[in-house]
């Protein structure tokens, strides 16, 4: 039995994490929409130095036509690691006839922030945000998002936006392979 646990502990602390769940299997309210994210590899946990757990910030805004961003519909802060890989959470309910495009930011914080102090900053400078992100230019990045790292940002337009929207954010932040499948419900 233990030699059997041990083997169970070892797959799970493998670096490229999996699951089996499918966004058939999100448990939805009628009252709220859903977000789902799963780790499939995390962004700390290549260096032996590395946290292995990820701090991660979701923020969804939705954005006007002119780019202008309010409160966001949702912000949630969460750590993803070896033993939880996937989190799962409900905001404020996206309606039918929600005409503008949402507007997904995911950032790793490697600061003592709160959400509280890096939103106001992403719904402030955004358009900056997305220039520099889109320019892969972390001098300006750094500037205005100090030492956290912008894993990825994703834009649905309102007339594509689905029941279910599924997308991927991947990349290599500081030399560590991440990977990330982030589901919205309406």
């Amino acid at each position: 039995f233990l030699f059997g646990l041990l083997i169970f502990l070892s797959c799970k602390s493998q670096q490229k994490l999996t699951s089996t769940s499918s966004p058939s299997t999100i448990e939805q309210s009628t009252d709220y929409s859903t977000c789902q994210i799963k780790a499939f590899n995390l962004s700390e946990d290549m260096s032996s130095l590395a946290t292995n757990n990820d701090e991660l910030i979701i923020l969804i805004y939705a954005s006007s036509k002119e780019g202008m961003l309010t409160e966001p519909l949702c912000s949630k802060s969460l750590v993803l690691d070896t033993l939880k890989f996937s989190a799962q959470f409900q905001f404020e309910k996206i309606s039918h006839d929600f005409s503008k495009d949402l507007l997904i930011y995911l950032i790793e914080m490697d600061t003592d922030k709160t959400i509280v102090q890096i939103e106001p900053t992403v719904r402030l400078h955004h358009q900056s945000i997305m220039e520099a992100f889109a320019q892969r230019d972390s001098k300006k990045l750094k500037e205005l998002l100090g030492d956290d790292d912008l894993l990825g940002i994703r834009k649905i337009s309102s007339n594509k936006f689905q029941e279910v929207n599924e997308f991927t954010i991947e990349g290599i932040q500081k030399m560590d392979r991440f990977e990330y499948r982030i589901t919205i419900i309406r």
